[in-house]
């Protein structure tokens, strides 16, 4: 056992002093700190801008620096705000505008915790419209069912009400509208998109019905893009749906599908349309169907179409002259390389005010004699078109096999043509590709 002394007792005195000494000098330390705190605070609050500026003008500035909309910024912009003082916390909780936009990506098992934050984000917007955007997981395997989680659904319809634009992926989540369920009275803008799979036969696919559900549910939706891999395509209960605010309406990707869907709609505001006619080799039931349906929607306002048209499909020039009698104001027109629409075009007297023409490219791509065919229906329509595009775009086809195959070029004698119709003023785009055409002034 150690023996203590006296001079030992009087060493650890002295260091209990020293300690009780540090002690009180750090507490006094602490005091002089909090004190200067408070002093640089008052000074900020003379000098710096936000402590005199209304609250109004502050939370303007706070909304004009958060980044575009479904940017990685826009998310974590808001939340930075509220780490840099008091004032700016209670400036940006006070901005509903700031909370007004949401791009989520929905875990493959929500915790309370992530409820929590997304009840937290969308309840400091309290009555502000409401961008919102979200993606839920993928499948563990292509042949799993689509998840859903339901607290996520419940979440998201206590706020129907405010949601003017509203993005989803992927589709399962259109379950949050249901016949007779949740209204979306100021949805303006649905984009439904499907998760992207190498493989389309493993896609799940969406009841059709459903598109229905939407329009029902919301009275002013203007805009409706839907991006699946495929649809159902039992929609024989489907009822007769008719929609007075719908102006924009993009579903050309639904395959065998849309044709028959628009047997069921009526749409007299669209004015922008695109849709597929991907049916049987000479069945023509599809242009005839969505004749019908411009003809029983009275879409006299409609300027601008896009028709997905499958390659090596038969169809009689009549159908086609039948289809743009309906829409004699049309301005844009964006189409595939069929050769019917093509002859058609070729006479003025149909869409005699279409002023932009686009025809889309793909895999495999189109023998050097389809250019003078395009050449000539340009100089067909001289003075009437004011621009022309082609859209060269690589098909699933082209990608899956690698196939480098580069497009077969005009001749001189198309080259030509195409640098003559430019100098007469019109806008001639032949992308990248083609670059080279335009580049290169072909000898006369």
């Amino acid at each position: 056992m150690t023996r203590v002394t006296e001079g030992d007792a009087e060493l650890h005195a002295r260091i209990a002093e020293v300690q009780s000494d540090i002690e009180q000098n750090n507490e006094a330390l602490r005091a002089l700190e909090s004190s200067k705190s408070d002093i640089q605070r008052a000074l900020n609050n003379r000098t710096d801008p936000f402590a005199h500026l209304p609250i109004e003008i502050s939370s303007k500035i706070f909304t004009h620096c958060v980044p575009p909309r479904g940017t990685f910024g826009s998310l974590f912009y808001p939340l930075l705000l509220l780490r840099i003082c008091t004032l700016w916390t209670e400036i940006a909780l006070s901005t509903q505008s700031l909370w007004s936009n949401l791009h989520i990506n929905i875990p493959l098992e929500p915790t309370a915790e992530f409820i929590a934050f997304l009840v937290g984000w969308l309840a400091r917007g309290k009555d502000y419209p409401l961008f919102l955007s979200f993606a839920g997981p993928r499948n563990k395997s292509p042949h799993d069912e689509p998840l859903t989680n339901a607290e996520i659904l419940r979440v998201v319809a206590l706020h129907a009400y405010r949601i003017r634009d509203l993005e989803i992926k992927p589709h399962c989540y259109l379950s949050i509208f249901t016949p007779n369920g949740t209204s979306f009275p100021i949805l303006e803008s649905l984009r439904i998109h499907e998760t992207t799979m190498t493989d389309q036969r493993w896609a799940h696919r969406v009841d059709a019905t459903r598109i229905c559900d939407v329009l029902d549910a919301a009275p002013r939706l203007k805009t409706l893009v839907v991006d699946p891999a495929s649809f159902n395509w039992s929609i024989e209960n489907i009822l007769q749906t008719r929609h007075a605010a719908l102006t924009a309406l993009q579903i050309d990707k639904l395959y065998g599908i849309m044709p028959r869907l628009l047997r069921f709609l009526t749409l007299p505001s669209l004015t922008h349309l695109a849709t597929c006619l991907h049916v049987s080799r000479g069945n023509t039931d599809a242009v005839r169907e969505l004749r019908n349906f411009l003809i029983r929607s009275r879409c006299a306002s409609l300027t601008s179409l896009a028709l997905n048209i499958p390659k090596d499909r038969d169809f009689l020039m009549e159908t086609f002259e039948h289809l743009f009698e309906t829409i004699p104001g049309l301005l844009t027109l964006r189409i595939t390389p069929d050769p019917t629409i093509l002859s058609v075009l070729m006479h003025p007297q149909y869409l005699p005010t279409l002023t932009k023409l686009t025809i889309t490219l793909s895999h495999p791509w189109p023998q050097p004699a389809w250019y003078t065919t395009l050449t000539t229906l340009l100089t067909q329509r001289v003075g009437l078109l004011n621009s022309f595009e082609l859209d060269f775009q690589a098909s699933p086809y082209h990608v899956h096999y690698h196939d480098t195959t580069p497009p077969s070029l005009p001749g001189d004698e198309d080259k030509r043509i195409f640098h003559q119709l430019a100098e007469q003023g019109m806008q001639i785009h032949l992308g990248r590709i083609m670059a080279s055409v335009m580049s290169e002034t072909p000898e006369s």
